[in-house]
Formats: structure tokens, C-alpha cells, sequence
């Protein structure tokens, strides 16, 4: 840097102008005045939770002023530990080389080049607090805390901090300087971990060095040095595949006017670099590339000779060469090529077995380089199981996961974490693993309400629904009424609502029904069902008497109403199957499944519905002769929504009961026989489940009938 100042005073001479701050800045959390040619682009770094910081600075020889874009990182300056940030800006206010702190007064940072920090502001705590501290030649002298002159931002309409430090008061001889040599860095509060750091390559935990400083500096001076570069600050999708194009603005004045004596430029490259925190002790050896002698419309540009690695840093310089031969160091700058961070097409989506049976479930990732897997089991976020090959757990390492003999220990839900040569993990979603199980089982014997299940939640009355003893299809049951005023229904304790959780990727609801009620859309048994959430055994509302199995967020969400009624005052057997893997949703009534039956010709068409899985998740409690709207703390009671009748027998299980169960049930409970399905089989002719006599003798009575139509002889 030995040329910089003669180059600059030689610059400043052709082109003198007021210094005079040109931006109205208001504090106020809000950056949409920070444009023009005043402002210091500092650079762009990655948030820890997502998102960017964006350093932004103006100095006009007597103040200087800071913004930091955080409105994309959902974080924000404070006291709260790990959750909030602190942030921090060094200053070498006297421009001597080796005079200074080699460290920043909290061991988190040092400064391993030749120029060093005199002052350090530390902005962190309250909404506008901030302290600072001085180097004396030998400690820092802390100065104590101020409360002025700064913005922090804290909500999503005023993200941003907007910060003056009085660097005047601290530093008078810096009153007139073009440039500032600066150091900052963004913490976590109450840990020592630097989240990133301009310059750029000093990020990580305790002790991470420094090396020269960025530069912060007025108008003139900063038109007169390369800048707005491209790419440059925090560029993560360049394709290296090709070669890039690197370009910059040329040495001119506020007014556009190019630097008479500007004869060209040399660009300068280093890399690629692993993107890791301080591996760079201070700061990498740029080399030659190519020189650049013309420029258009004041930007320069030179194409790179070769390709470029991804997932990589790479460093760039541009410097200035005068008609006097004078070089001028220019700044270093940096660029990240495409991260090629592993796409996760796909998981399993659940896995919902008998005991002792092997549950798998397989990842589909796309990646550019040979991805790794990590398997875990989900506790809160935080302290997940990371899972390891053992027993009767493999590959866990592996893009299948597989987990033998499965037990009611085994249930949860598991996730994976793919990664490859970028360094950026990327996490799948979560799918559960379930053993095969009724659920919930409501008989409604001696006047208990609850579900006699082991470790279902308790129910709740609404209304005075009444125990009908003896009255039931088996047993005792238990009447609900829809009188205006006095309307009845049972839901579930809703503080317990996950309970059903796993009940969005595959279930049975089934209950036994006497009931004369046509109301429209009125719910048997639901989990809301409503507000595009849940689901709900009901009566469907485009046919009035028939009922049907909705389930939102599957596709095809009211279901196609069943082909016949059960609303005749008579007890009937009515089930809902949904099987998200299986891709469909049926209903069943009496032990037969609803078929749709083709318009045209009476054929059979369907029996059930298309779906997709998931269905749309609900905070809502499951209810019995009605629907519960709303989550915990805040519940809707849809009195309106009465399915009035006497119930018994209700029961839901985890995953779709198959025909023959189904039937097998309703044969059980009525002692008759039942035709699950008249489709089949083939022959069956008479629809009696039975290939029998009756069928050979439909056969023969249309034995050799010919119905062809001949051609007239």
C-alpha cells in the first residue's frame, strides 16, 4: 500500500469538491436513502440463521455513518443470549503502522497486519446504547456506555441499525481524512462466536485474526479508486462452469468525468479457497492476470482466462496505473462461486407397520458432488437423536435408513441431513414411524365418555348429550341432540391434539350411526375439517343424505358422497379410510365400499377417491356429532354444526382398515353376512359375492343369443 496515498493526493489535485454529506439520513431503521456515490458498500455476509448482513458506510472527513441491512436475517441487536446479535467496529485513528491493539479487549478477535485499531465502539444491549473503547499503548480504557446518535432496527417494518459513532471526539485528527481504516465484525450476543466480518475472512470462534483493514472513504476519493465492483460481496451463484466476466467502474468525479491521467489497469486473483473460517492467516497472495486499457461508459471489465471451481473463494484486486507510472493498490475484494448445496427430492413419508416388521426410509437427493447422509431421530430441534448403525438401526449414513423390529419404542419421527463438497447441509423433512394401532375407541359402557384406549386424552361434553343404556348396536350408546340453544357434542382434551398427529398420513374413522338428521355438511366425527385443515367424516352437502370422507390438503378434499343414505332412523356402520402412500381415500357403509357407478351404463368407475400425502395439519381437537374449530386457548365450538343422532362404537385407528376387516366388522357386530365388494368376483353375476348356480343359470339363459346385426341378404 506504500503508493496509495501519493496516488490519491495525485487523484484529489485534478478534482476538488465539497466533502459535504449529500444523503439526508434519518435514524429510523429504514435504508432507502442510502443510495448514491457516498455509499461504501462494504459487503454482503450470510446471516447464522438465513439470511445476510449488509454493511453500509458514508464519510465525509467529519462524520461517519453506519447502516447494517440485517431486514433479511430475522435477527436483531440486543441483550438476549445466542438469539440476538452484537456488533463491532474497530478504527486506526492515527495511520502509524504496528501502533495499536493486536486484539480487541474480549479475546475474540485479533489484528495480525500492520495496521491496528486505536478506537473500538461496541454496539449491543439496549435500543440505542452503545460504549467504546480507546488503546492507551499498552490496555483499552473503556469510556463507558452512550445513548445517542443510533438506531437498532427490531421489527420487520424498521429491520435495520442506522448507527453515528462520534469518531471525531474520540480520533480529532482524523477531521479531513479521504479514507478511514476500519475493522467490524457481527457476534452472537453473550458468545464468542464471530457470525462474519468485514474484511471478510476472520469469522468463527474465539481468537480469529485480522489482517489489513477495509476503507471507508469520502466521494472523491472513493469514485477515484476502482469500485462497484461485480461480482463481488456476497455472490454465491456464479457460474465457474464458463469463464466469468469480472468488471468495475474507472477512476472519475461526481459528475462522471474519467481521471485524465488514468492510463489502465492490472487485475490480480487468488483462489479457489475452501469456504472456511480463518484458514487465511492474515490474507492470501494475489496474482497477475491481465491488463486493462480501455473502459466504456466508465466501467472496465476483463474476461477470466479459465473456468472456476464451485463451492469456492476466490479473491480479486484491481489496481490503478497512472500516465506517470505510478501503481496504486486497489482493494481486495471477494467473490463465492456456486455452492452446489444437495437438493432433497424426496423422503419417505411415513412409516406406519405391524410389530416386528422392518420400517425404511429412503432420501432422493440431487447434487452436483457426491452427498453424505447423517439419519437422526427428532426430539425438540435441539437435542435430536443423531442416529448411528447399531442393532437393529442401519445406514443410518446412508440414503436409506432402515430400522428392524420395530416397537412402540421406535416411534417418532425421523429426518435426514444431506450434504456434500459445498459445505451447506440441506434437511429433509420429517416422517414418522408408527406402529399399527386403534387409536381412540369410544363404547360409551356405563356412562363413560372417555376413550377407553391406554394414554388417549379425556373428552369433554358440550350440551347434555345422554347415555342411552342398552340402547346401542352393542351395548350402551349415547345420544346428541342439535335443539337451538342446547346443542350437543364431545371433543377431546385440547391439549393433547397431537395425540392425532399421525392420523395426516394414513387413518380409519368409523362409527355406528341411528340418525335422522339432513343437515348439510354436518360432521360424524371430525378434526376440524374446516378452514383447509383436518379432516371430517360427514354428511355430504351435494347430496343432503349421503355421507362422505373430507380431508384437506389430499386433493379431492369434500370426497364423493357415498351411494346411499344412513340417515333412515336405522343403526348403520359408516367408516372413512385414508392411505396416503396408497394414494386414495374410500368410504364404507355397512361393510360395503361407497362405488361411484358410471352415468352411461351403471358400470363400476371408483371406489374411492385420489389423494396425495400429507393431509393439511390442524390444531383443532377431535369431536364426536360435530366439528371443533380453532387450537388450544382459543377454540370455536361450531354448535351449528350438530350431526344430531345416538352414537356407538367409535373408533379411529392410525391406518387404513382393509375391505375385508371392514366387512368382517360389520358381519361381526350384526350377525348377517356381507358382500364387501359385488364388483367381484368376475362371474359373480348376481352381485351375491358367490360364483354359484345362480350365476351358471344367468349363463344359460342367454346361451348362443346372438345380438349381432347382420348385413340385409
Amino acid at each position: 500500500m506504500k503508493n496509495v496515498v501519493s496516488g490519491l493526493v495525485i487523484m484529489a489535485v485534478i478534482f476538488m469538491t465539497s466533502q459535504a454529506l449529500a444523503l439526508t439520513l434519518v435514524l429510523d431503521g429504514n435504508l432507502t436513502e442510502w443510495v448514491g456515490d457516498e455509499v461504501n458498500n462494504l459487503g454482503t455476509e450470510p446471516a447464522p440463521d438465513g439470511g445476510s448482513y449488509t454493511l453500509l458506510a458514508t464519510w465525509d472527513g467529519t462524520d461517519v455513518y453506519l447502516a447494517i441491512d440485517r431486514d433479511s436475517s430475522n435477527r436483531y441487536l440486543g441483550d438476549t443470549g445466542w438469539d440476538n446479535d452484537s456488533f463491532f467496529i474497530a478504527f486506526d485513528t492515527d495511520g502509524i503502522a504496528d501502533s495499536g491493539a493486536d486484539w480487541d479487549g474480549y479475546s475474540r478477535m485479533n489484528f495480525a497486519g500492520p495496521m491496528k485499531p486505536d478506537v473500538i465502539y461496541y454496539y449491543a444491549g439496549g435500543p440505542s446504547w452503545y460504549e467504546r473503547s480507546v488503546w492507551n499503548g499498552g490496555t483499552w480504557d473503556w469510556q463507558g456506555w452512550t445513548d445517542a446518535d443510533s438506531y437498532y432496527g427490531y421489527s420487520e417494518t424498521h429491520p435495520d441499525d442506522e448507527l453515528v459513532p462520534d469518531l471525531l471526539t474520540q480520533a480529532p485528527g482524523l477531521s479531513g481524512a479521504s479514507e478511514l481504516m476500519v475493522w467490524a465484525w457481527m457476534t452472537r450476543e453473550g458468545n464468542g462466536f464471530a457470525e462474519c466480518t468485514w474484511p471478510r475472512w476472520a469469522s468463527g470462534f474465539y481468537t480469529q485474526v485480522f489482517g489489513d483493514p477495509v476503507k471507508i472513504r469520502d466521494l472523491v476519493t472513493r469514485l477515484y479508486m476502482p469500485h462497484d465492483q461485480s461480482p463481488g460481496l456476497y455472490e454465491r451463484e456464479i457460474d465457474g462452469d464458463a469463464p466469468i466476466t469480472v468488471s468495475w467502474q474507472v477512476a472519475q468525479d461526481p459528475c462522471g468525468v474519467v481521471d485524465p491521467q488514468l492510463d489502465s489497469y492490472k487485475i490480480y486473483l487468488s483462489g479457489p479457497y475452501a469456504d472456511e473460517p480463518n484458514y487465511l492467516d492474515p490474507e492470501p497472495n494475489v496474482y497477475y492476470q491481465d491488463t486493462v486499457s480501455s473502459w466504456t461508459a466508465g466501467e472496465a471489465s476483463l474476461l477470466l482466462g479459465s473456468a472456476l471451481a464451485k463451492d469456492s473463494l476466490y479473491f480479486w484486486r484491481v489496481d490503478t496505473v497512472l500516465d506517470n507510472e505510478t501503481e496504486i493498490e486497489g482493494d481486495l475484494w471477494s467473490f463465492y462461486t456456486e455452492i452446489t448445496v444437495p437438493a432433497i427430492n424426496s423422503i419417505t413419508p411415513y412409516q406406519i407397520l405391524d410389530p416386528c416388521a422392518t420400517a425404511q426410509f429412503t432420501v432422493d437427493v440431487t447434487s452436483v458432488s457426491t452427498p453424505s447422509y447423517q439419519w437422526y431421530k427428532y426430539v425438540d430441534g435441539v437435542s435430536d437423536i443423531e442416529l448411528a448403525d447399531a442393532g437393529d438401526i442401519s445406514g443410518t449414513d446412508t440414503a436409506t435408513l432402515s430400522i428392524a423390529n420395530v416397537e412402540t419404542a421406535d416411534e417418532g419421527y425421523y429426518y435426514c441431513e444431506v450434504n456434500n463438497d459445498s459445505g451447506v447441509p440441506a434437511t429433509s423433512a420429517l416422517a414418522p414411524l408408527a406402529i399399527k394401532a386403534r387409536i381412540a375407541y369410544w363404547d360409551f359402557e356405563s356412562g363413560n365418555a372417555n376413550s377407553t384406549v391406554p394414554g388417549s386424552p379425556v373428552s369433554k361434553l358440550v350440551g347434555d348429550p345422554a347415555f342411552v343404556a342398552a340402547a346401542g348396536v352393542a351395548g350402551d350408546a349415547m345420544a346428541f341432540d342439535a335443539d337451538t340453544g342446547a346443542q350437543d357434542m364431545l371433543y377431546i382434551d385440547p391439549n393433547f391434539v397431537d395425540y392425532f398427529d399421525i392420523c395426516n398420513y394414513e387413518m380409519t374413522v368409523a362409527c355406528w350411526i341411528k340418525s335422522t338428521n339432513e343437515e348439510v355438511w354436518v360432521p360424524m366425527v371430525a378434526r376440524n375439517g374446516d378452514d383447509n385443515q383436518g379432516w371430517q367424516l360427514r354428511q355430504s352437502g351435494f347430496t343432503d343424505d349421503r355421507p362422505c370422507f373430507t380431508t384437506r390438503g389430499t386433493g379431492n378434499p369434500d370426497g364423493t358422497p357415498a351411494n346411499r343414505t344412513v340417515y333412515d332412523g336405522n343403526w348403520h356402520y359408516v367408516v372413512g379410510t385414508y392411505d396416503g402412500m396408497g394414494g386414495i381415500k374410500k368410504v364404507y357403509i355397512d361393510g360395503q365400499v361407497s362405488w361411484l357407478y358410471s352415468e352411461d351404463d351403471g358400470s363400476p368407475v371408483s371406489d374411492g377417491d385420489a389423494v396425495s400425502v400429507p393431509m393439511n395439519a390442524s390444531l383443532s381437537p377431535v369431536a364426536i356429532a360435530g366439528r371443533v374449530r380453532g387450537e388450544p386457548g382459543a377454540l370455536i365450538i361450531d354448535t351449528e354444526s350438530v350431526c344430531a343422532g345416538t352414537y356407538d362404537e367409535v373408533e379411529i385407528y392410525n391406518y387404513a382398515l382393509d375391505a375385508a376387516t371392514i366387512a368382517q366388522t360389520y358381519a361381526d357386530m350384526t350377525d348377517t353376512t356381507v358382500c364387501p365388494d359385488p364388483t367381484v368376483p368376475v362371474y359373480d353375476l348376481d352381485g351375491n359375492c358367490i360364483v354359484d348356480l345362480g350365476d351358471f343359470v344367468k349363463i344359460a339363459m342367454e346361451w348362443l343369443d346372438d345380438t349381432n346385426v347382420q348385413p340385409t341378404p
